[in-house]
């Protein structure tokens, strides 16, 4: 439930991973990700994480914080 909804919903999040290649990048980056909706109580019953892309990046452009999270309705609703 977010926001009083319970509906579903799709989003955008960017995580920085340090990793060795794109395909450690991608595990990583999604078991960090399911550690952090376990914290915040937003684990998934049915839901699906997937990465949409990866760039590499100098360590001198990554944010001190993470960004957030940008929601939109589910497209089959």
């Amino acid at each position: 439930m977010i926001e009083g909804r319970d509906d579903p919903v799709e989003f955008y999040v960017t995580r920085y991973i340090e990793a060795d290649d794109s395909g450690q990048a991608r595990t990583a980056v999604l078991q960090h990700f399911e550690a952090e909706l376990k914290s915040l109580g937003w684990a998934s019953k049915n839901g699906i994480a997937s990465v949409e892309e990866t760039d590499e990046i100098d360590a001198s452009d990554v944010p001190m914080t993470e960004p957030g999270f940008v929601f939109f309705p589910h497209a089959g609703h």
